[in-house]
């Protein structure tokens, strides 16, 4: 009457960059064992998005072959063009068969942006446009797209067109790039 082994996983947390896929979560099996050991996985949380927006990766089954004590399970991720953050997924383990859950059954591993925070600039550095032309108008650009909402203020700062009213009725205001918008 043997003990039956532990699985879990062998640390709690992992994290890698977004243009590295996939990223591998390693579980151990604390011996080996005659036949097939088994665990279940899934995701069961986190900040990122599945079905292919951050990563892919559906729940499964890791199969320990005789004599095998680590199995990774694989995650592949999106290396997207969006400002975003890092973004965690929560994977958890369960019903093993021929072992037992170790103390580590859940794993958070983190995924770290590597796109560049946006930044805001107009198309054009000067126009013009004859007097009868109104509205004119002057296209701001955002460099990449952010997951979040991102706002700029404006002003107008001097030129020889300076009576308010008589020669342009623009006030300072702000802009908003919505999210996922350039």
């Amino acid at each position: 009457d043997e003990t039956a082994p532990t699985v879990q996983y062998a640390a709690a947390t992992s994290n890698d960059g977004e243009a590295t896929t996939p990223h591998l979560i390693t579980v151990t099996l604390s011996g080996a064992v005659q036949g097939s050991a088994k665990v279940d996985y899934a995701v069961s949380g986190g900040t990122a998005s599945g079905a292919g927006t951050d990563y892919t990766l559906a729940s499964g089954t890791l199969t320990f072959a005789s004599g095998t004590t680590t199995l990774d399970i694989s995650i592949p991720v999106v290396n997207d063009a969006i400002t975003e953050g890092a973004e965690a997924i929560i994977l958890n383990i369960t019903n093993p068969v021929i072992a037992t859950l170790g103390s580590q059954t859940s794993h958070t591993h983190t995924i770290n942006d590597d796109d560049a925070a946006p930044t805001v600039q107009y198309a054009a550095a000067t126009s013009n446009d004859s007097e009868g032309s109104t509205p004119h108008l002057v296209t701001v650009n955002l460099s990449n797209a952010s997951a979040s909402q991102i706002t700029v203020d404006y002003s107008v700062t001097g030129g020889t067109a300076t009576a308010a009213g008589t020669d342009f009725t623009l006030a300072a205001g702000t802009l908003t790039f919505a999210a996922g918008v350039t």
